[in-house]
């Protein structure tokens, strides 16, 4: 079983990080909160057999939470959660919930609340360091940043900073909103798929999860786990 809250790596990139944060005046005294990668126990520790999944921001969560299965299992009602149920469920049935990886791609945040662009700034270096370690650690073959990409902002500028050889290879619009395209796009390097998505909220699940199952599944078998 992979855990990152245990690995001195990980932490000591959290360390670096929040005391480059706690360095500007604006953030020294600030009640800040940070959430690691979680891994479920059966995550496949195989190189290019897991799928890890990013959200936006921490946005209050803290050390002290559930264990990662306990989140999926009892948040299905909230879109964002939903929607990781509706398509993982489709590569590793019911033990989904035991099976991925899910962390932010912001790593500190305000209690109660979405980092401000000043503290955006200044984790990025930061942010940037932890993926990447993330990433190396967990090997996955699949990463869906659920992130915004048409509809909405994009949040998914470090990891893109990170890995610069990473080629579009197509798109899919799985709803509309307002009158603009909700669209999921599929990325790729020699490693690993990465699917960069719309935020499912007030949107079809169904749609959202059927189009990121294509997208996995776009020239390629995935394992049977």
């Amino acid at each position: 079983m992979i855990n990152l809250e245990n690995n001195k790596e990980i932490q000591a990139l959290y360390q670096e990080m929040e005391k480059e944060v706690r360095n500007n005046p604006a953030f020294c005294n600030q009640d800040l909160r940070s959430f690691t990668t979680q891994v479920g126990e059966l995550y496949p520790e195989e190189t290019g057999k897991g799928i890890l999944i990013y959200g936006r921001a921490t946005n209050g969560w803290d050390e002290d939470h559930e264990k990662i299965e306990d989140i999926l299992w009892d948040q299905t009602k909230r879109p964002f959660f939903s929607l990781i149920y509706q398509f993982s469920k489709e590569f590793f049935g019911d033990d989904y919930c035991y099976s991925v990886a899910w962390g932010n791609i912001t790593k500190l945040a305000p209690d109660g609340g979405n980092p401000s662009d000043e503290l955006w700034e200044a984790q990025y270096s930061g942010m940037r360091k932890i993926i990447r370690k993330e990433v190396e650690l967990l090997s996955p073959g699949v990463i869906v940043l659920v992130t915004g990409n048409t509809a909405g902002e994009h949040w998914d500028a470090p990891f893109f900073d990170e890995y610069t050889d990473l080629k579009e290879i197509t798109h899919i619009v799985w709803a509309y909103s307002r009158g603009v395209e909700c669209t999921a796009t599929l990325f790729k390097n020699d490693r690993f798929k990465v699917i960069v998505t719309d935020r499912p909220e007030y949107r079809s699940i169904k749609a959202h999860a059927q189009a990121l199952i294509q997208l996995i599944n776009f020239n390629t078998v995935m394992p049977t786990v």
